[in-house]
């Protein structure tokens, strides 16, 4: 299975599955929570001056960094193996007032784990832009062994807990206080065919492609 560099989740086993369903009712979808503490899921973080944005003349629905290695990392943060398949739904890049750059990513990795199971895992990353590895979103007040930036499940995620998900790692669809999103976009086609139905959030008005 593919990893990120330096501390990874946890060392062997599965994703630990945290309910079950009550006796006498149907099974539930089980939930799994990938464990790690945050201090350790994060690489290459500090305040550094970023470079001047090189903004790119119109609308764009692809993200301008480099995919290959992004689409490694995001299946190591998912422990997927290297078949898993990535799904790229939406991404930005926003700036502070220091300047402090980041570029964001939303993605779902997937896998079939044995014949009759197939586990689901979506992924909030991020990266100071100067960065060439990708940390997973992460929130300093959140309970222990909930993480924002990793939700594993055993059923296909559906748009309601898609958009939960970004919501709970405070994903900015619109300038914020000393932040401003530079580019963004909601892949429309991509986000439909993953959860059938179009996206209700989408960037601003001039930041949003068209797609």
């Amino acid at each position: 299975m593919e990893r990120p560099d330096g501390p990874w989740l946890r060392a062997g086993g599965e994703p630990k599955r945290t309910r079950q369903a009550p006796k006498g009712k149907a099974a539930a979808p089980a939930k799994f929570v990938c464990n790690s503490g945050w201090n350790r899921m994060i690489r290459g973080d500090g305040i550094e001056k970023s470079k001047p944005y090189r903004s790119r003349k119109g609308r764009h629905a692809q993200p301008p960094w480099k995919m290959e290695r992004m689409l490694k990392e995001a299946r190591g943060w998912a422990r997927a193996p290297a078949e898993a398949r990535v799904t790229l739904l939406a991404w930005s890049t926003v700036q502070d007032n220091r300047p402090l750059r980041n570029d964001h990513a939303f993605v779902i990795v997937d896998w079939k784990h044995a014949p009759k199971r197939h586990i689901w895992v979506m992924v909030s990353l991020y990266r100071h832009s100067w960065n060439k590895w990708w940390n997973a979103s992460y929130r300093h007040h959140a309970r222990p062994n909930s993480y924002g930036g990793i939700h594993c499940q055993s059923r296909a995620p559906r748009a309601k807990q898609a958009e939960k998900f970004l919501a709970d790692n405070d994903w900015m669809w619109k300038d914020h206080d000393s932040w401003k999103v530079l580019a963004g976009n909601v892949l429309d086609r991509t986000w439909h065919a993953t959860f059938g139905s179009r996206p209700r959030k989408l960037f601003a008005k001039g930041i949003e492609a068209a797609n």
